[in-house]
């Protein structure tokens, strides 16, 4: 999950759902839609802290996820790897052209 992601596995991400508990509550959702091209990071709590996963486009990430998903999305998007470690990671920028 997306928020997983962000907050370097710190917080888990449950799945939406609403369930009469017989008493008034209240909630508070927490919704994430970036647009496809946005670069997801994987640390946004603390950025010292080491991440455990690269940063990675979210469009190419969501296509990945909904194939492995759900069985009706496996020929969708076939440009794309099925290898589940690739997940399309954002390549680290060459610090030589920053030094011209």
């Amino acid at each position: 999950m997306i928020f997983e992601r962000i907050t370097n596995f710190t917080l888990k991400a449950t799945m939406h759902q609403v369930v009469d508990i017989g008493v008034e509550r209240f909630s508070c959702p927490f919704f994430l839609d970036p647009c496809s091209s946005a670069i997801i990071p994987s640390n946004i709590l603390n950025s010292a802290e080491e991440q455990v996963e690269p940063p990675i486009e979210f469009g190419k990430w969501l296509a990945k996820t909904m194939r492995r998903k759900y069985g009706e999305w496996k020929n969708a998007f076939p440009d794309l790897s099925d290898d589940e470690k690739e997940l399309e990671t954002v390549p680290k920028h060459s610090s030589a052209s920053s030094e011209q």
